[in-house]
């Protein structure tokens, strides 16, 4: 992708305001004016150029279209992304987060199968590569919307859904409540974020980990407290736009 420095400067001004995103508290000037040009000029460049496949956008670039949308900032983009004809599951990712006709959930279901083939299962029966992809493909399309969410894991084969199943990122759609994750549990658990928690992960794996003082929620997976909602906001930007 090219032009990349602008967007990482916009991305450090940016990120200090998940927060504000999620409340009435203004933007300073400065951050207004750089959204203006990141929304109406480098977010549509950015999605042309990713349904022409050149190159493969990184997260910031994923989210910045959600971003925008919290802001209101979205007239320029969700133009540039219904005259989009590729067929990536990037391109359908958007069209599917603005309501547009897609192929996101096909797109989605073989994205994640192909990774799925290139990795090993490990010693606690479920390797993390894909499943990590799935939540964050999840996320990006989905927010906090727990039908949203379902649906995309729905649209998984039976095998693979089992074995996601098993992993801290969609585990509330299974029947596991103790998890073997001596390999991987410092990737979710980290003393040095807030409140200790490093990743956003499922309420049975969080549970096996920490005291739960809230009762599970009818709402859907993933939300177990306001520290879910704080730490999803700050790894993938703009979740309720």
């Amino acid at each position: 992708m090219k032009s990349i420095l602008p967007f990482l400067a916009l991305a450090l001004l940016i990120l200090p305001l998940e927060a504000q995103a999620q409340t009435a508290t203004p933007m300073p000037a400065k951050v207004e004016t750089r959204l203006d040009e990141a929304c109406g000029v480098q977010a549509p460049q950015f999605i042309e150029a990713v349904c022409q496949d050149k190159g493969v956008p990184n997260l910031f670039v994923l989210n910045l279209p959600g971003i925008c949308a919290q802001y209101g900032k979205t007239d320029k983009i969700q133009a540039a992304v219904a005259a989009c004809t590729g067929s990536n599951v990037y391109a359908d990712l958007w069209k599917y987060k603005f309501g547009q006709p897609n192929g996101f959930l096909e797109h989605f279901k073989s994205y994640i199968a192909a990774i799925r083939e290139h990795e090993s299962e490990g010693e606690n029966g479920s390797a993390l590569t894909a499943p990590a992809e799935a939540f964050r493909m999840s996320v990006l399309a989905c927010g906090l919307d727990a039908k949203c969410h379902r649906e995309l894991y729905d649209a998984l084969g039976p095998g693979m859904k089992a074995a996601f199943a098993r992993t801290p990122y969609f585990c509330d759609y299974g029947t596991e409540t103790s998890f073997n994750d001596a390999g991987y549990r410092d990737q979710f658990f980290d003393i040095a974020q807030p409140g200790g928690i490093a990743q956003p992960m499922c309420r049975a794996y969080y549970c096996q980990n920490r005291s739960c003082d809230t009762p599970a929620a009818d709402a859907g997976p993933f939300i177990l407290s306001e520290i879910f909602v704080r730490q999803y906001d700050m790894i993938y930007k703009a979740i309720k736009p």
